[in-house]
């Protein structure tokens, strides 16, 4: 054992294996079939992240002065649910002195609505006094969170400002201010957002109506948020369908081949052995060794990258290193069957035609 390991030794820093070749050209493969598989994905979940912010995951059920803000609430508790709340437009709206002329829409809402709002900044935990406004009615107004409204009916403390952008969603909130009520009494809409998308929160929805009042009026409608986008999620559809899908099987037959040609090459070297009596399981041994030693570093290199593009990108670690480590588990596999498969099709009585081939 301790000649074979001289002998992969010795070829490689001579040059024999060409080791050094052979890293560098398996090495552009291995990160163009990284390069393109994580970047499709990231660009999937870019899409993925689109539909989940612009509110496509949110339902609401409008059944005026008929639900229940605290069984509303309530809702965010259920598996899958991010977050539940009840609204209901206030009596008079909000009229800042600065711009008498346009009045903000004013809407009393529980606090769990306000989490249905931004859920990733937690917006409404702690103190909820004062109003929530939004950036449309906050910015002509110059008002940032911690600043006074002046209204007519008094000064008013702006406890934060949300985004509600205009990309399709319902517009009634684009220009308004929440203030949060307790959840008891009643309101008009409960909104619920959920993520993964949950077939059953259309259903869930409707244990905040009050039954013997919503019979008096309209039934209860549900409907999205936002239904640009479609109600469900791309994601299944655009990852089974990319594609880099196939990334893995490139690396595959790319090693494959590369093992193979750079074995041929040296069909005469290996012949003249096998000539020489030495055998073909310490050859096959050889080999293989001088294929750890550029397959090895390249797997390093393959998972570091992998791992540093899925902090750079905020996309969740387990599904980088699943996707990068089966391009690496299918280049560093390829390499060694495509050595395997050069070196079984060498024959010592072929020596003579393969050194007049050379």
């Amino acid at each position: 054992m301790h000649a074979l390991v001289r002998e992969i030794w010795r070829n490689a820093v001579s040059g024999t294996a060409r080791t050094g070749t052979v890293f560098l050209i398996a090495a552009v493969l291995l990160l163009a079939t990284l390069g393109a598989e994580l970047s499709g994905v990231r660009g999937i979940l870019e899409r993925v992240a689109e539909f989940r912010d612009s509110g496509a995951t949110t339902l609401v059920i409008a059944a005026p002065v008929a639900i229940d803000g605290q069984a509303c609430d309530v809702i965010a508790e259920l598996p899958g649910v991010v977050a539940a709340g009840a609204r209901r437009k206030a009596a008079v709206p909000l009229l800042a002195r600065a711009l008498p002329g346009a009045p903000i829409a004013n809407f009393e809402v529980t606090s769990g609505f306000l989490r249905v709002l931004e859920p990733s900044r937690g917006l409404g935990r702690g103190q909820t006094h004062g109003v929530f406004l939004a950036e449309s009615a906050a910015g002509p107004l110059g008002l940032s969170p911690g600043k006074w409204m002046d209204t007519d009916s008094g000064m008013i403390l702006v406890r934060d400002v949300f985004r509600y952008p205009a990309d399709g969603r319902r517009g009634e909130m684009e220009y308004s201010g929440l203030s949060v009520s307790a959840a008891t009494g009643r309101f008009d809409e409960c909104w619920a957002t959920a993520w993964p998308v949950q077939p059953e929160l259309s259903s869930m929805l409707y244990t905040s109506v009050l039954p013997r009042i919503a019979s008096a009026g309209e039934p209860p409608r549900v409907e999205q948020l936002n239904s640009r986008l479609g109600a469900e999620s791309p994601a299944p559809e655009l990852f089974d369908q990319r594609i880099t899908r196939w990334a893995w099987a490139v690396a595959l037959i790319g090693a494959a081949g590369i093992s193979w040609f750079l074995i041929r090459l040296r069909r005469v070297e290996l012949a003249a052995a096998l000539h020489a009596r030495v055998t073909r399981r310490d050859l096959r041994m050889i080999l293989l060794g001088e294929t750890l030693l550029w397959t090895i570093p390249l797997a390093l290199i393959g998972m570091a990258t992998t791992s540093g593009w899925a902090g750079l990108s905020s996309v969740e670690p387990a599904i980088a290193l699943l996707l990068g480590g089966r391009i690496v588990c299918a280049l560093v596999f390829g390499a060694f069957v495509g050595v395997l498969a050069a070196f079984a099709s060498i024959r010592e009585r072929h020596l003579y035609r393969y050194f007049a081939e050379r």
